[in-house]
């Protein structure tokens, strides 16, 4: 399924392609795929050749995504490091992981006010960010004009509300420490109507076991990350995060839906 995000970019009355000049500039949007500031340095969208740069939320609103898009060439990690460099100073490095989608790259990484602010600044007020993924064959780099980012970057309260600075954990969900005293060395079963998952955390930060998704078996492997505020990223090919509750003795897990993301839970 094609991200409605970048698709609903390419439309005619989006605001991001509404310029009057061939320059791109930062813009603000709101659709049914998601809301944001976004710049797309390369837009040739008939083509499938196009590059963004995006700060993102759910259609609803909720936690803030620092995102990079394109389409139009190959690219072979599902979990690259991302650098970012604003007027020529390092600003930041962040894991990044691959949303989900047959068509085209969508890299994502929560946005954090305790380690991000900085750099939300960095790129308010600089003149140009040089964003470089992955590294050796797979590297890919571009630069991302500022022009117009702080209107747009400090539009995105009003655009995704309030936890777009908080990104508070919802009510009765397990902290980061209460999930690592029930995931490492131990199988985690779970799933839904279409398909069941049994998987193993290791403390080294790995993960493996298997997908059965209409009948058909498939053995996964890669990295997982444990957010500060109790979400499990899965650094995989069905990347997705995942948050742990507690009601009484029991505990479940669900998909964390205010990312508005993709994962293997989705019916």
């Amino acid at each position: 399924m094609r991200a409605a995000l970048i698709l609903s970019l390419a439309v005619a009355t989006s605001p991001v392609l509404a310029q009057e000049d061939d320059a791109p500039r930062w813009e603000t949007y709101s659709h049914d795929g998601g809301r944001g500031a976004a710049i797309c340095p390369r837009s040739d969208y008939e083509n499938d050749d196009y590059t963004c740069l995006l700060i993102s939320c759910a259609p609803l609103g909720g936690p803030l995504h620092l995102r990079v898009a394109f389409a139009g060439r190959d690219f072979g990690n599902d979990a690259p490091e991302l650098r970012l460099t604003v007027d020529e100073n390092p600003a930041v490095t962040l894991r990044m992981r691959r949303l989900a989608d047959a068509d085209h790259f969508d890299f994502s990484t929560p946005v954090r006010q305790d380690r991000d602010a900085d750099l939300l600044e960095q790129l308010m007020g600089g003149s140009d960010a040089k964003v470089a993924l992955g590294s050796g064959s797979d590297a890919f780099s571009f630069t991302a004009p500022l022009s117009g980012s702080r209107d747009a970057i400090s539009a995105l309260p009003d655009l995704c509300g309030p936890q777009a600075d908080a990104g508070r954990p919802p009510r009765d969900s397990l902290i980061a420490g209460e999930v690592e005293e029930i995931l490492f060395e131990r199988r985690l079963a779970f799933g839904g109507a279409a398909f069941s998952a049994d998987l193993l955390f290791t403390r080294s930060g790995g993960v493996s076991g298997d997908i059965v998704r209409d009948g058909e078996i498939t053995e996964i492997s890669g990295d997982w990350e444990l957010e500060p505020d109790g979400r499990l990223c899965l650094l995989t090919a069905y990347g997705g995060c995942f948050r742990f509750f507690r009601k009484g003795d029991e505990i479940s897990v669900h998909r964390d839906e205010r990312l508005g993301e993709v994962s293997f839970l989705e019916d």
